[in-house]
């Protein structure tokens, strides 16, 4: 059954609005500070403002594999258009099986950046379990209060370059 207008413009500001987060992670990823005087623990979720990156030489390995990875996926496109069906998601097994191909139909951002830094190499458990990474964004919130890495805002902390943020997490809902 064709969707109603309504529901076709609803789903446009949506995707529109999780595309912004979707980049917003891809940027966080790509342009955020060095690392310099850190702790090394290799992955973080934040809500702070990006930085500059000074130099992508002095991050880990693995922070330049998921770096790279990021800035492999730049200009992706959810197929068919339009839609939230999704190549990130179909990897999970985590959505709807309704796109006419292998893609998946979910909202997508948090399962990008769970593909990512899977496919970097870092150590993610992808399942519905709290403190386990998944296909919402507040699990990146629960993992990092879990892994002792999680960084609100106004605590100092400068996002480097493989970091997740979470922008908008309201935790007195969780």
């Amino acid at each position: 059954m064709p969707s109603s207008p309504a529901r076709r413009v609803r789903r446009r500001v949506v995707a529109a609005g999780l595309m912004t987060v979707a980049l917003g992670i891809v940027v966080a990823t790509v342009t955020r500070g060095s690392g310099r005087g850190r702790p090394t623990n290799e992955h973080r979720s934040n809500t702070t403002a990006p930085t500059p990156s000074k130099s992508k030489t002095t991050l880990s390995p693995l922070r330049r594999r998921i770096v790279a990875l990021a800035e492999s996926q730049l200009g992706y496109r959810t197929n068919p258009a339009n839609t939230y069906c999704n190549k990130y998601s179909e990897y999970f097994i985590s959505g709807v099986a309704d796109c006419g191909n292998a893609n998946l139909d979910e909202e997508w951002c948090a399962d990008f950046a769970a593909w990512v830094w899977k496919r970097a190499g870092a150590r993610v458990v992808y399942q519905y379990i709290n403190g386990d990474l998944n296909a919402s964004s507040a699990s990146f919130y629960e993992w990092g209060v879990r892994m002792h890495t999680w960084h609100p805002v106004g605590s100092g902390y400068q996002p480097v370059p493989g970091d997740v943020a979470v922008y908008g997490l309201d935790v007195s809902t969780l």
